[in-house]
């Protein structure tokens, strides 16, 4: 079978979190969205922050920078991530007040061939996810999430956490060839990136390929397809969390009637 070359890729991973209008107006105002300058807020090393409105942040592992650059006060905040400050490495992440949290990243230009590595790349950025987001919420935050996933230790959550990602790119004959026709001719390369795929759709020359585990958008997207891809992520993101939150009831009923 022809294997397919993806080029221009973006890699995005989220997860629900619980975030709301007081929390988003908190991070904002801690982060300085507001001031006419941009600067890094470093969240330190093993270290805590104690003057958030709602809780305190305590650091369960290495620090990150965070960089605004775009914010609604008590509706989301979009920033540039960075493990320390001189790296060129840099993620965009996005806080929202539904609960969708983004982490992504854009890659190098080179072509890749080997649909693994692009599954490999989605479970590393799941890794980080877990590394440099989830240390930045509040201890309520922190305590609510706890519970969901059934852990006593926050840090134990990294091993349970299930993100879903979307995975932009482009290849040669996107054009040329309906979503139906790409399916035909690289099926196994799309289904390694997104497992089961519960559907095919093709939105302004944009063809997606949505999955179990993610999303796969070949070509370049319009602000209506964007708009879509959030619609997803926010979706499935929310499968996951409601499938947790089964299992947590599930668990809780059998404690009660042993």
């Amino acid at each position: 079978m022809e294997r397919i070359g993806f080029k221009d890729i973006q890699v995005y991973t989220a997860a629900w979190l619980p975030f709301g209008r007081s929390n988003m107006e908190a991070l904002n105002r801690f982060v300085g969205s507001h001031k006419k300058y941009s600067s890094a807020t470093e969240f330190g090393i093993h270290g805590m922050i104690s003057n958030m409105e709602k809780g305190k942040i305590t650091m369960n592992a290495h620090g990150v920078f965070l960089t605004p650059i775009d914010y609604d006060y008590t509706g989301f905040l979009k920033a540039a991530l960075r493990v320390n400050s001189v790296s060129e490495s840099e993620f965009g992440i996005e806080f929202n007040k539904s609960g969708l949290s983004t982490l992504g990243i854009r890659l190098e230009k080179d072509t890749i061939r080997n649909s693994d590595k692009i599954k490999m790349i989605t479970g590393n950025l799941s890794y980080k996810y877990s590394r440099y987001v989830l240390p930045l919420l509040t201890d309520v935050q922190q305590s609510l999430l706890s519970g969901i996933y059934q852990v006593q230790n926050f840090t134990g959550i990294g091993y349970k956490l299930h993100t879903y990602s979307v995975v932009k790119c482009s290849v040669a004959d996107q054009k040329e060839c309906t979503a139906d026709e790409l399916w035909q001719k690289y099926s196994k390369d799309i289904s390694s990136v997104t497992d089961w795929i519960t559907t095919k759709v093709t939105i302004d020359d944009c063809h997606l390929f949505i999955g179990m585990a993610a999303c796969l958008c070949i070509g370049e997207t319009t602000e209506k397809v964007d708009d879509f891809l959030k619609k997803v992520l926010y979706l499935n993101t929310s499968r996951i969390t409601a499938q947790r939150l089964h299992s947590l009831l599930w668990s809780l009923r059998r404690r009660i009637q042993s």
